[in-house]
């Protein structure tokens, strides 16, 4: 049975999936659940005047549905097979979402 990937990003990671695109030309990530590094986070960190850009604000225009649980917090959105973290503290969470996802296709 053929299956489909899995695809698991955290912090600023999924910024590698907003030049993503499908095959009529619009972003892959329209419309999906995604969490990243937020706008709020980058500010506490003292990087919004650093990076080129902020990945919140990248995320809604392409149509992202951006969700925030706060500052810091570790935390995941899935939306089928992409799984997402906002930030680092984030990783592992998404990682046993990842996993969880995997075996739930198996037994499928």
């Amino acid at each position: 049975m053929l299956r489909k990937a899995v695809v698991g990003a955290a912090c600023c990671r999924p910024a590698d999936l907003l030049s993503a695109r499908r095959p009529a030309g619009s972003p892959r990530i329209a419309i999906r659940r995604v969490k990243v590094f937020a706008r709020a986070e980058e500010a506490a960190a003292g990087m919004n005047s650093v990076v080129p850009f902020l990945l919140e604000d990248r995320l809604h225009a392409t149509g992202g549905k951006f969700e925030s649980s706060g500052v810091f917090a570790r935390c995941v959105a899935v939306d089928g097979a992409l799984i997402t973290g906002q930030n680092p503290a984030s990783s592992t969470v998404v990682a046993e979402a990842m996993v969880r996802h995997l075996r739930e296709q198996q037994r499928q």
